[in-house]
């Protein structure tokens, strides 16, 4: 069954999830299925329990789609229950991230280069996998939303404040995805506010008023999504290694 992904500003994304209980098998099983079928719909390459509603530490991973750009992805794809990161690089690398909760957004994050992880797998066995390159950043991605941690907590300041406004358009529900999106909020924008510097709400606060030009302003950032939708449909790069 396809799912619908929670949206930016959905309190479920901000919860640290539980570990999943490993004596549900049919249970999980069944997730991980719906899991599997809305992320080949919504043509991404990664997906984590939270976005679809269920706050339990479970993710999957699939690169399959991206060899064109990622050789060495062509057969990797993963369910990783109850993840614990066991070792990280001190080295670290940058790669343009986006994520399916977020539409239209994508930014420059820095993260360690590879990492070391256990998790049990769909079979329900106990893996110990080392993890690089680009397949170690869409582990550390969705690894990072079970802790209620999304890609824009750690993007450059001047970039948070490009894309601040966006970011409240999303979580109003004024965006546009090509896959079913929800949102179910807890004093949505507040906490927005709270995770922003002083500075960055200020600039917040000048934008959402007066309310004509928050309309004109919203309808400009939705004509502005509407054509980086379009015209990146069919781009290999940014639709299979962005949308995480």
């Amino acid at each position: 069954m396809i799912l619908p992904i929670y949206l930016y500003g959905s309190e479920v994304l901000r919860q640290k999830a539980a570990p999943a209980d490993l004596s549900e098998k049919e249970k999980i099983t069944k997730l991980v299925s719906d899991m599997e079928e809305t992320l080949a719909k919504s043509e991404g390459c990664g997906l984590a329990a939270p976005q679809v509603g269920e706050s339990v530490r479970i993710l999957i991973v699939d690169g399959t789609g991206m060899t064109d750009v990622y050789p060495y992805l062509a057969d990797f794809k993963r369910v990783m229950i109850n993840p614990v990161i066991l070792e990280e690089s001190e080295k670290k690398c940058e790669y343009s991230e986006g994520c399916l909760s977020i539409p239209g957004i994508y930014c420059d994050v820095t993260r360690p280069q590879s990492m070391t992880v256990e998790y049990y797998n769909g079979d329900f066995e106990k893996v110990t996998e080392t993890f690089d390159k680009f397949a170690c950043r869409m582990v550390q991605h969705e690894m990072s939303h079970l802790d209620g941690d999304l890609f824009v907590d750690h993007v450059a300041p001047i970039r948070k404040k490009i894309i601040s406004k966006k970011l409240m358009n999303i979580a109003k529900g004024k965006v546009f995805a090509r896959y079913a999106t929800k949102i179910k909020e807890t004093l949505r924008l507040w906490v927005h506010f709270m995770r922003m510097t002083y500075a960055e709400s200020i600039t917040l606060t000048s934008i959402v008023t007066p309310p004509t030009r928050w309309a004109i302003s919203f309808r400009n950032s939705l004509a502005q999504t509407r054509f980086l939708s379009a015209a990146t449909a069919g781009h290999p790069l940014r639709r299979s290694t962005n949308i995480l």
